[in-house]
């Protein structure tokens, strides 16, 4: 079989890749003015509840300035930023103005949302559109934002929750396919960690596991939504699954899950106790991040298994503690690289054999593990054939003799969240 390397990812992904992206920023999606609309006059009255709130003692939760004066009167900072970084950090040190700092990020959360994706505009033919590009991340993973009319928005980032006004033509029937656990599988390959990779031959759900082991709640209950959050239990796992493989810090950590489940109280005590469980248990993860340590010594440039080639311009130091920011760019990049050159590589796969087969379906989004589109109602069973068969290709990773082939979880429905798997 002809191996990886830069010009054949060029030429039979990246490229590709890039003209599907164009013809689904062309096509734009469907959105249902009506239903938007409500959500958004409901938003509005949110956020006007939210400022009238009390704990805010009449500051004005969008002006930094204001937040932080009212910060050095309680003598909670000296900070020049309100920033939301700086808000967590001071958060995290002073629980007694934390009510305030949540309130006000709550706040900012509210209004971001709404002017990012329920004011998003559409052109003329009531379409919403994004920009994609490849060219812009070093990991070769898409982006995407407005176009170049400033219409549109960000739709790999776009909240489940305001996923159910993305709807299909009329007629017409919404798809999605996501690679299960792609970054964790890859992760787990690179590593050669037996437990790990036994654990997906097994096909178990190591998202579930995490989850279940982290929070205390039973197998059925993981996908219940985290009350006060917009993620289920199992999103955090998978969140905690994602950032222990990139080697986060107890406190990268535990910020991360106290902005995803604010009412966790999740500390960085709790962070530590389970990265160093999940080291224990994966020890072949921390084999893998001590050899690239060891090859970044002396050579700056690494390689994915699809051949893309990056070299890493990060000043590192004999005296900087472990890991350095240079090494955890270094694990980040590989499966996340990996992860997208291969749904790339499934994209560009769906709609060649959409056009191949004439099967009357389209590809509408992308996002970095789900490809997602609409078709005829009866053409359903060929899409799912289709889609998942292309995210199932396998990837140029080996554990003796087992291939690593990434299954597709496939959903249906009448919008893009009912359509979610």
């Amino acid at each position: 079989m002809k191996s990886w390397n830069a010009a054949r990812l060029f030429d039979e992904i990246v490229m590709p890749a890039q003209m599907e992206l164009i013809r689904m920023e062309y096509r734009g999606v469907r959105v249902d003015e009506t239903l938007r609309s409500r959500r958004r006059d409901e938003f509005e009255s949110r956020i006007e509840t939210l400022k009238a709130d009390p704990v805010l003692e009449g500051v004005n939760p969008w002006s930094p300035i204001q937040v932080l004066n009212k910060l050095k009167a309680w003598k909670a900072t000296r900070a020049r930023s309100a920033d939301e970084r700086a808000l967590k950090k001071i958060r995290a040190r002073r629980p007694d103005v934390a009510n305030f700092i949540t309130h006000v990020l709550e706040c900012r959360k509210a209004r971001k949302l709404k002017s990012t994706y329920m004011d998003a505009k559409t052109h003329n033919d009531g379409r919403l559109r994004t920009s994609y590009k490849l060219f812009t991340v070093e990991t070769g993973r898409g982006r995407s934002g407005k176009d170049v009319f400033d219409l549109g928005t960000n739709m790999q980032n776009f909240p489940a929750s305001q996923r159910d006004w993305i709807v299909p033509d009329p007629g017409k029937v919404f798809w999605a396919a996501d690679a299960s656990q792609i970054e964790a599988r890859v992760v787990a390959w690179l590593a050669q960690d037996d437990a790990y990779v036994q654990a997906f031959l097994d096909e178990r759900d190591v998202h579930t596991e995490h989850a279940v082991a982290m929070f205390d709640v039973p197998e059925s209950g993981v996908r219940d939504l985290v009350p006060g959050s917009e993620r289920s239990y199992r999103d955090s796992g998978k969140l905690v699954t994602h950032s222990w493989g990139y080697w986060i810090s107890p406190y990268g950590l535990a910020a991360r899950i106290n902005d995803t489940i604010p009412d966790l109280a999740y500390s960085d005590r709790d962070a530590s106790k389970h990265l160093r469980a999940l080291d224990k248990l994966r020890p072949g993860v921390v084999r893998w991040r001590l050899n690239l340590i060891e090859h970044l010594k002396t050579n700056r440039t690494l390689v994915t298994p699809f051949g893309r080639p990056r070299t890493f311009l990060a000043i590192s130091r004999a005296s900087d503690s472990l890991p350095s920011p240079l090494h955890r760019e270094a694990v980040a990049h590989l499966p996340q690289s990996t992860a997208g050159d291969h749904m790339h590589r499934a994209l560009v796969t769906t709609a060649a054999a959409f056009r191949t087969l004439n099967v009357r379906a389209e590809c509408l989004l992308y996002t970095h593990d789900e490809i997602a589109g609409q078709c005829l109602p009866e053409e359903l069973n060929n899409v799912r054939n289709i889609v998942t068969e292309a995210i199932g290709l396998p990837m140029p990773l080996k554990y003796g003799s087992n291939a690593l082939i990434c299954p597709a979880d496939f959903g249906s429905g009448g919008s893009w969240k009912e359509a979610h798997p």
